[in-house]
């Protein structure tokens, strides 16, 4: 490693490590500057007893404006970087450890104190870090190429790892019994707050028909573990509804924690509800119990509704993304990128503007409420993460077109209705339908709670 072997430059360009940061499973997070200029940083090299335990390249760029303050440098150089990385083994409190950094000609190492702290503290140190860099000119740009350049690959297989080892410490736990056949699995995600339950409980329960579904609800938040035991044990005996309560030890987000509730479902369909989402007619489960018996198989795949704020208006008819040309300044020169920006379709109509309400062709669909998916239960969280401008038509199988694309990572096609699948599983493309259900969240002083119900069948 020639890092290691070399001896350092005399002539190396001003730099300095803030800080280094290792966590008890061995990431590593390096905060530093670097006046590379004339010689483009090219490696990090970590040295624990005279053994090479990793060898970091393509750091994150920002700006550093105290490096800036003291050295001459080029109209839009980033001085600043960090990165993270995994270590082999661990580093003990006693450790001696050195830092060489690189560049194409010449080398220093320092000697570092390695702060020792927790992987959920390291990755909020590393995300806060992220939130608050700074670029010049356009931020959005800057940002999003610094986790194209490798930083979102790492930031992403970290938080995987440690999402992991939270939902295996799951707590399950069920109040009341399940009467027959199910109709469906309301999945809820609750973070931060509690009330929630009981007053879904309250609201749901008002509605014939709701007896054939159950309730699960998965807490991110483990400090309300006991208040929701007792608004789930109080909520089941007042209103009569079956709820499974699934907590977390920490915060795993919210994909990896509807996976886990999703496992615990008792029915064929799952339905994945925002907390704070209530039925805006009575008759919601009635209609989705005809649609569900009455219409064909492949028709029912997965479907949804039209959202709606509390004030009774449309939240939207639908999303779509736009193009944004992002202009970014590097080194003397003007460079764009073109960023996909998020919109949606008919934002705060009316309610019953009938135009905005018909089937439509969008290529995405609402996270508020995501659809487990009927081909793959515990995957859909990681499948629902492709963006397409425009809509595919056609078929293609699904895990190939939204898990394996590179380039467009594939599309989703939705028209405010049914997704139908066709001649075998993984295989999905839409029919047009009329909305079934709708709902309304009247929560005071809030106009950003949207609301959509959706039914999968899951695989058999």
């Amino acid at each position: 490693m020639p890092c290691v072997a070399a001896k350092d430059s005399v002539t190396f360009p001003a730099c300095a490590i803030d800080v280094v940061f290792v966590s008890r499973r061995g990431w590593c997070l390096i905060i530093g500057w670097l006046d590379d200029q004339q010689s483009p940083l090219n490696d990090l090299v970590l040295v624990s007893s005279d053994r090479v335990v990793a060898v970091a390249r393509n750091p994150a760029r920002c700006r550093r404006e105290d490096a800036e303050a003291a050295i001459p440098t080029n109209p839009g150089k980033l001085l600043g970087f960090w990165i993270v990385f995994r270590i082999e083994g661990n580093l003990g409190p006693n450790n001696e450890v050195s830092l060489c950094m690189s560049t194409e000609r010449e080398q220093k190492t320092f000697q570092v104190q390695p702060k020792l702290v927790g992987d959920e503290q390291l990755r909020e140190i590393a995300l806060e870090y992220f939130a608050s860099a700074g670029y010049f000119a356009n931020p959005h740009a800057e940002s999003v190429l610094q986790l194209d350049r490798g930083l979102g690959t790492m930031l992403v297989n970290y938080n995987v790892l440690i999402s992991s080892d939270i939902i295996a410490g799951a707590y399950v736990t069920r109040f009341g019994a399940v009467a027959g056949k199910l109709d469906g699995s309301i999945v809820v995600c609750l973070y931060g707050k509690a009330e929630f339950l009981f007053l879904q409980a309250a609201a749901f329960s008002d509605c014939p028909g709701t007896e054939r579904y159950e309730f699960i609800y998965v807490s991110n938040s483990p400090e309300l573990a006991e208040r929701l035991m007792k608004e789930a044990a109080m909520a089941n005996r007042i209103y009569d509804v079956a709820i499974t309560l699934v907590i977390l030890p920490s915060n795993a987000g919210f994909g990896a924690a509807n996976n886990v509730a999703a496992a615990h479902a008792r029915s064929d369909r799952i339905m994945i509800v925002n907390p704070d989402i209530f039925p805006r007619g009575r008759d919601w489960a009635v209609r989705h119990h005809d649609a569900v018996t009455q219409l064909p198989r492949d028709q029912t795949a997965i479907f949804g509704s039209p959202l709606y704020y509390d004030d009774g208006s449309l939240m939207h008819g639908g999303m779509f993304f736009e193009i944004d040309h992002g202009i970014s300044i590097r080194e003397g020169r003007i460079e764009q990128h073109d960023i996909i920006r998020v919109e949606h379709y008919a934002k705060g109509a009316p309610a019953e503007t009938r135009a905005f309400l018909t089937s439509r062709q969008v290529p995405a669909v609402n996270r508020r409420l995501h659809l487990v998916g009927a081909l793959l239960v515990r995957e859909t969280w990681r499948i629902f993460t492709g963006i397409c401008v425009r809509p595919l038509r056609g078929r293609r199988s699904l895990p190939e077109e939204l898990v394996e694309g590179q380039a467009g990572l594939g599309s989703i096609l939705f028209r405010s209705g049914i997704w139908k699948e066709k001649d075998r599983p993984g295989v999905m493309f839409m029919k047009a339908a009329r909305p079934l259900i709708a709902g309304i969240s009247p929560i005071s002083g809030k106009t950003s709670l949207p609301m959509i119900f959706a039914g999968v069948r899951r695989s058999v």
